[in-house]
């Protein structure tokens, strides 16, 4: 039997190449479908706003103040001063329930995400999720969005939204505020990171009843 020659050998590594790259990009379609498909059942999922924890403005933690009178002196002069300087960052924990009906057959897919919140239909806070959750059909499951944005921007560019969104979650406001959480979950794959291209709302509200009818 004749040695194969140089080139022989090459090309049978070439075709063993190109069936492990034909095998690799197989896998990657199979794995991509089943996580798509977890995505997409997100959209059937129910969310509700369950809790906000973890309240630090500029610094200061906020779980048990419930009034200025709550803040000892080294506190009150280190938001006083973030306040003068124009800026108050908030960091928190927004806890989501999340609830997927017996209905949906597909266990839903809560993965890596950018999301925006958005006031009335404009963005007023955005960020990352890293941590991965699976909602299985008919179980419920505590989602924990962290929330970090400078309350200082926020007031001067949605101060009118947020006073009307507190008043309404008060049940005082006369005009409702529309509350919508969008994401677009990042999905991991062995030939890399796709971004989905198409935006899922998990939740809209409308907060407030419009009394001035």
């Amino acid at each position: 039997m004749k040695p194969r020659s140089v080139h022989s050998i090459r090309n049978i590594e070439r075709r063993a190449s190109a069936r492990l790259g034909a095998a690799l990009a197989l896998a990657s379609v199979v794995a991509g479908c089943s996580t798509l498909r977890g995505v997409e059942a997100l959209r059937e999922v129910d969310f509700a706003l369950d809790r906000v924890t973890d309240v630090r403005l500029a610094g200061v933690a906020m779980r048990d103040v419930r009034s200025v009178d709550d803040l000892d002196t080294a506190q009150g002069a280190q938001l006083a001063a973030a306040a003068l300087m124009g800026d108050l960052p908030l960091d928190c924990t927004v806890v989501l329930r999340a609830s997927n009906p017996p209905s949906n057959a597909v266990t839903a897919e809560l993965m890596r995400m950018d999301w925006a919140l958005l006031l009335d239909g404009r963005k007023a806070a955005a960020g990352r999720m890293d941590r991965r959750y699976s909602i299985a059909p008919g179980e419920k499951q505590d989602i924990a969005v962290p929330v970090a944005v400078n309350l200082s921007d926020l007031l001067r560019h949605h101060g009118p939204r947020l006073l009307r969104l507190a008043l309404a979650l008060a049940g005082e406001g006369s005009s409702p505020v529309d509350v919508t959480l969008r994401v677009v979950p990042l999905i991991d794959t062995p030939l890399g990171t796709m971004r989905s291209p198409v935006p899922i709302t998990i939740m809209r509200k409308t907060i407030g009843a419009d009394r001035s009818r």
